[in-house]
């Protein structure tokens, strides 16, 4: 059976444009200590706009502004899982 995982991935820019990278728990099942952008999983009872506003507040416990796409991607793992990346930009408010 096909599977699609929709993933969203925000790039939060401070006043200064740095961007806020989070590093993941040591023990994370994928990708463990490394560098990302918060996000996560798009759940089938959430738009992405939803997921993203919950992702990035459970993570960083901020609000966001100025919400906006720049960029997605796709792609298929050897096990038949499509995956689909939604990227955008924000600003803390």
């Amino acid at each position: 059976m096909h599977k699609l995982i929709e993933v969203v991935r925000t790039m939060i820019l401070d006043s200064r444009d740095r961007v806020l990278f989070l590093q993941r728990d040591l023990d994370a099942k994928s990708s463990p200590g490394f560098f990302c952008l918060p996000g996560g999983k798009v759940e089938k009872d959430q738009t992405i706009e939803q997921t993203i506003r919950a992702e990035v507040f459970q993570e960083t416990n901020l609000n966001l502004l100025n919400l906006k796409p720049f960029s997605y991607e796709s792609g298929q793992s050897i096990h038949k899982t499509s995956y689909f990346h939604y990227y955008f930009t924000a600003r803390p408010s």
